[in-house]
């Protein structure tokens, strides 16, 4: 019989994210020790996506709810996101163009309206179990 195993850490909103800190040079590859990361910024909010067993929910990363601003992307997500999973990453509009941040500013129901279609963009930060 397969043995279950038991998570090392529960992680449930409202939690930290990682703090990213600008750069304006890359250090050299052997210059730090230890796990260090680079990203692009996107043009978009950053939040984490956390799966309960209710659905998604959606957190600014000063741990506020943000489900209601952005509920166009939570089927998605509800739909690929096992229960207990968390990611990290940016909520981003597409205006048919290009990334549009001033379309993350409207409602709902006029991002719908104008056809704006939102993503929820991460680096496969994947924090589960939890």
């Amino acid at each position: 019989m397969p043995r279950k195993i038991k998570p090392l850490v529960v992680v449930r909103p409202p939690f930290d994210l990682i703090q990213p800190r600008p750069v304006t040079v890359l250090p050299a590859e052997d210059a730090m020790l230890g796990a260090v990361q680079f990203e692009v910024k996107l043009d978009g909010v950053r939040a984490a996506a956390w799966r309960g067993p209710e659905g998604v929910e959606l957190w600014s990363r000063r741990q506020h709810q943000l489900t209601s601003r952005y509920p166009e992307i939570v089927p998605a997500l509800n739909a690929a996101l096992p229960v207990g999973t968390t990611l990290d990453g940016e909520i981003c509009a597409w205006n048919g163009t290009r990334l549009d941040f001033h379309q993350l500013l409207r409602s709902p129901a006029n991002r719908q309206a104008s056809g704006v279609a939102l993503s929820f963009v991460t680096g496969g930060r994947d924090l589960q179990p939890g």
